[in-house]
């Protein structure tokens, strides 16, 4: 199994990081960083690289984090993106990985389930505020 993981490993090319923070129901923010590796081979790997159940939504906390992923791990020159939400805080955590020591970082995209999310929730919105003025009009006739 270990000459395994070796092997999957070996010559890795690219290393893209996802993070999320939330907040739990006792209160606490968290953060989770997972590492997309792929291989020479094109065999991608996920693992789960760190997790702060008392994280915090600083910039410059979620900059350390992630910082301090790619560097522990040697993977600062594999390193091409970060996948986030649209939390400004995290994107500006994000664009301070384009500097010397990530030279293959280029992008923070964001999540595509967040954003559907934002969006339907947007719909939903729309849709209510619609509705209620459709109700509101139609109370207002009857009078």
């Amino acid at each position: 199994m270990k000459n395994h993981f070796i092997n999957l490993f070996d010559n890795v090319r690219w290393v893209s990081m996802e993070t999320d923070g939330w907040l739990t129901n006792s209160g606490n923010d968290s953060i989770c960083v997972m590492m997309n590796l792929i291989n020479k081979n094109m065999v991608k790997v996920t693992i789960p690289a760190q997790y702060a159940p008392d994280g915090c939504k600083k910039k410059e906390y979620i900059t350390g984090v992630l910082k301090e992923v790619a560097l522990e791990n040697n993977m600062s020159h594999f390193l091409t993106s970060c996948c986030t939400d649209n939390a400004s805080n995290v994107l500006e955590a994000t664009d301070v990985l384009k500097d010397n020591n990530f030279s293959a970082f280029s992008v923070h995209p964001g999540c595509s389930i967040h954003q559907v999310q934002l969006f339907a929730k947007d719909m939903i919105s729309d849709k209510q505020d619609i509705l209620n003025k459709y109700h509101s009009s139609d109370s207002n006739s009857v009078n």
